[in-house]
Protein backbone atom coordinates (compact mmCIF):
# COMPACT_ATOMS: atom_id res chain seq x y z
CA UNK A 1 0.00 0.00 0.00
CA UNK A 2 3.13 2.18 -0.51
CA UNK A 3 2.79 3.60 -4.07
CA UNK A 4 6.19 5.53 -3.72
CA UNK A 5 7.87 1.53 -4.10
CA UNK A 6 6.15 1.30 -7.54
CA UNK A 7 9.19 2.64 -9.19
CA UNK A 8 11.48 0.30 -7.32
CA UNK A 9 9.32 -2.65 -7.86
CA UNK A 10 9.57 -1.77 -11.57
CA UNK A 11 13.19 -1.52 -12.23
CA UNK A 12 13.76 -4.33 -10.39
CA UNK A 13 11.16 -6.31 -12.88
CA UNK A 14 13.19 -4.46 -15.59
CA UNK A 15 16.79 -5.40 -13.88
CA UNK A 16 15.92 -9.05 -13.82
CA UNK A 17 14.36 -9.44 -17.46
CA UNK A 18 17.10 -7.63 -18.73
CA UNK A 19 19.82 -9.02 -16.91
CA UNK A 20 21.22 -5.87 -16.30
CA UNK A 21 22.28 -4.64 -12.39
CA UNK A 22 20.98 -1.76 -10.81
CA UNK A 23 23.39 0.56 -8.74
CA UNK A 24 23.19 -0.70 -5.80
CA UNK A 25 23.25 2.85 -4.15
CA UNK A 26 20.87 4.34 -6.35
CA UNK A 27 17.02 4.74 -4.40
CA UNK A 28 14.02 4.51 -6.80
CA UNK A 29 10.82 6.77 -5.34
CA UNK A 30 8.04 7.29 -7.39
CA UNK A 31 4.43 6.04 -8.41
CA UNK A 32 4.06 4.91 -11.90
CA UNK A 33 0.58 5.81 -13.71
CA UNK A 34 -1.03 3.52 -16.13
CA UNK A 35 0.59 5.48 -19.29
CA UNK A 36 4.21 5.12 -17.39
CA UNK A 37 4.31 8.51 -16.05
CA UNK A 38 6.35 8.86 -12.52
CA UNK A 39 3.79 10.73 -10.38
CA UNK A 40 4.59 12.36 -7.22
CA UNK A 41 4.92 11.32 -4.21
CA UNK A 42 5.01 12.89 -0.89
CA UNK A 43 7.78 13.38 1.59
CA UNK A 44 10.17 13.18 -1.13
CA UNK A 45 12.72 15.11 1.07
CA UNK A 46 12.26 13.11 3.96
CA UNK A 47 12.54 9.95 1.54
CA UNK A 48 16.09 10.92 0.15
CA UNK A 49 17.71 12.35 3.10
CA UNK A 50 17.10 9.32 5.05
CA UNK A 51 18.30 7.00 1.94
CA UNK A 52 21.13 9.52 2.25
CA UNK A 53 21.47 8.13 5.83
CA UNK A 54 21.51 4.58 4.68
CA UNK A 55 23.92 4.57 2.21
CA UNK A 56 22.37 5.51 -1.27
CA UNK A 57 24.48 8.21 -3.62
CA UNK A 58 21.90 8.62 -6.36
CA UNK A 59 18.30 9.55 -6.23
CA UNK A 60 15.56 8.87 -9.24
CA UNK A 61 12.95 11.26 -8.10
CA UNK A 62 9.75 12.32 -9.98
CA UNK A 63 9.99 15.51 -11.92
CA UNK A 64 7.41 16.69 -10.41
CA UNK A 65 8.95 17.04 -6.84
CA UNK A 66 12.54 16.42 -7.65
CA UNK A 67 12.94 20.70 -7.06
CA UNK A 68 11.49 19.69 -3.27
CA UNK A 69 14.75 18.04 -2.64
CA UNK A 70 17.59 20.75 -1.63
CA UNK A 71 20.92 19.88 -2.23
CA UNK A 72 22.48 17.36 0.01
CA UNK A 73 26.00 16.28 0.76
CA UNK A 74 27.02 12.62 -1.59
CA UNK A 75 23.02 11.96 -3.57
CA UNK A 76 22.81 12.87 -6.51
CA UNK A 77 19.01 13.64 -7.87
CA UNK A 78 17.82 12.61 -11.08
CA UNK A 79 14.32 13.89 -11.68
CA UNK A 80 12.41 11.48 -14.55
CA UNK A 81 9.03 11.98 -15.74
CA UNK A 82 8.38 8.86 -16.98
CA UNK A 83 9.69 5.23 -17.26
CA UNK A 84 11.83 5.83 -20.43
CA UNK A 85 13.51 8.31 -18.80
CA UNK A 86 14.08 6.07 -15.84
CA UNK A 87 15.30 3.27 -17.72
CA UNK A 88 17.31 5.64 -19.32
CA UNK A 89 18.83 6.62 -16.46
CA UNK A 90 19.30 2.91 -14.97
CA UNK A 91 20.19 1.02 -18.56
CA UNK A 92 21.95 2.90 -20.56
CA UNK A 93 25.26 3.38 -20.37
CA UNK A 94 25.49 0.79 -17.78
CA UNK A 95 27.95 -2.35 -18.53
CA UNK A 96 26.68 -5.74 -18.83
CA UNK A 97 27.18 -8.35 -16.29
CA UNK A 98 31.14 -10.09 -17.53
CA UNK A 99 28.66 -13.51 -18.38
CA UNK A 100 25.95 -12.32 -20.57
CA UNK A 101 28.56 -9.50 -21.98
CA UNK A 102 27.25 -10.03 -25.73
CA UNK A 103 25.60 -6.86 -27.38
CA UNK A 104 25.80 -3.64 -26.69
CA UNK A 105 24.53 -1.05 -24.40
CA UNK A 106 22.18 0.65 -27.34
CA UNK A 107 21.02 -2.55 -28.81
CA UNK A 108 19.79 -3.30 -25.34
CA UNK A 109 18.76 0.60 -24.37
CA UNK A 110 16.61 -0.15 -27.74
CA UNK A 111 14.99 -2.92 -26.44
CA UNK A 112 14.12 -1.33 -22.91
CA UNK A 113 13.18 1.49 -24.26
CA UNK A 114 11.27 -0.08 -27.26
CA UNK A 115 9.41 -2.59 -24.31
CA UNK A 116 8.27 0.61 -22.73
CA UNK A 117 6.52 2.14 -25.95
CA UNK A 118 4.96 -1.14 -26.98
CA UNK A 119 3.66 -1.67 -23.37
Amino acid sequence: DEPAADLGVAAAIASSFLDRPIDPQTLLVGEIGLAGEVRAVGNIELRVREGAKLGFTRAVVPEAVSRQVPPSEGVAVRPAASLQEVWEVLFCGTPRRPAQASGSVEKICTAVLGLYASG
